[in-house]
């Protein structure tokens, strides 16, 4: 089998056990939310990890919000296999975190946390560098600016970026055209370089 076959057959064996686990779900069959949990929780684990950072402290009640959410989505229908059910929980998982952030910088309390986080992964690996240090600065600047945008710029790229989704399952995920997805990515990442150039004239006394 080539390998564009393979991926097709892949996709078609992925979209059949979706369908099956969220009739599951709607049917109330039981064991099906332990089933949903044990199919999604990699992939919730990652999307919080990639926002937030290995030592995000919220993370236990932002695994649960996911799910409470996701099923509640199936539920209702909201969920129209447009895309991948990993997808869409990777989504949900990723808007909650924002919010998270956007909590975090209301409290005025994101860099303590992030300090907090940096020196639970320093202690992990046993090594500190100035590289290393900055770069998490870097990150933490990079949450907050994201926090601060236009939420659904902010969502696209993340999508994007973080979790590297193509631009169609940006669409997807969004309920939006290939198109309208490519111009949030696009007007996003220009708005999170001028709020971060900003932030570096501020710094530097600018």
């Amino acid at each position: 089998m080539t390998p564009g076959l393979r991926r097709l057959a892949d996709a078609t064996d992925e979209r059949a056990a979706d369908i099956a686990l969220v009739r599951a779900v709607q049917q109330r069959e039981p064991g099906s939310g332990e089933r949903l949990y044990d199919a999604m929780i990699a992939a919730v684990d990652s999307t919080i990890t990639r926002v937030l950072g290995r030592a995000a402290p919220e993370r236990d009640d932002l695994v649960q919000a996911t799910f409470e959410q996701l099923v509640s989505t199936l539920m209702d229908g909201s969920f129209r296999h447009a895309c991948s059910l990993k997808s869409w929980t990777a989504s949900i998982a990723s808007h909650l975190a924002l919010n998270v952030v956007r909590a975090r910088c209301r409290e005025r309390t994101v860099f303590d946390r992030g300090r907090s986080a940096y020196d639970e992964d320093r202690a992990a690996a046993g090594v500190c560098t100035e590289q290393s240090v900055a770069t998490r600065r870097t990150l933490a600047q990079l949450r907050v600016q994201l926090s601060s945008m236009n939420p659904e710029r902010a969502r696209a790229l993340v999508l994007f970026h973080v979790l590297e989704y193509d631009l169609k399952q940006v669409a997807s995920v969004l309920g939006i055209s290939v198109a309208a997805a490519q111009s949030r990515v696009a007007r996003g990442r220009r708005e999170l370089l001028q709020r971060m150039q900003q932030r570096s004239r501020e710094s530097d006394g600018g």
